[in-house]
């Protein structure tokens, strides 16, 4: 009887305890590969690597706003010299016309690098805007947005 005792009783361990023993398991395995994700989401190297993406990015974007602008300013010098476009030289409108060619694919690129800046800004509360709370080894805070830029 003694033995059937303890032997009810190991069964009933085994029973009630390898369910919690599976349970503790899977849970501090989970908790672990949570750790995992915080550390390689939030250690301070792919905090500067996306800081740098985000400058990167921000600086291609100020290069096309150059290049949109350097078109604008060459359109005006063009009507300056030649008048209305009706009455330019063919080859003047020709050159206009490439121009305008490519400073739309210029635009179109901008647009389309600001779009993604803001959606990857918008994923995360990044803090890259915010002086305080830049990462080690980064200088300046970058704009949480940047609006489509629209000829005129």
């Amino acid at each position: 009887m003694k033995n059937a005792a303890i032997g009810i009783l190991i069964v009933g361990i085994l029973i009630v305890g390898a369910p919690i023993l599976l349970i503790m398991s899977h849970a501090t395995q989970w908790f672990g590969q949570a750790t995992n994700v915080i550390h390689n989401e939030f250690s301070p190297q792919t905090m500067l690597n996306r800081y740098n993406w985000f400058k990167d990015c921000y600086s291609r974007i100020n290069s096309f706003d150059a290049n949109i602008s350097a078109y604008k300013n060459t359109l005006i010098e063009t009507r300056k010299t030649y008048g209305e476009p009706n009455t330019w030289p063919v080859d003047v409108r020709k050159d206009i016309s490439l121009q305008t060619r490519e400073i739309n694919g210029i635009l179109s690129m901008r647009n389309n690098l600001a779009s993604e800046y803001n959606a990857n800004m918008a994923k995360f509360q990044f803090r890259f805007t915010n002086v305080g709370d830049l990462p080690a080894g980064a200088t300046e805070p970058l704009p949480r947005e940047i609006i489509e830029y629209k000829l005129q």
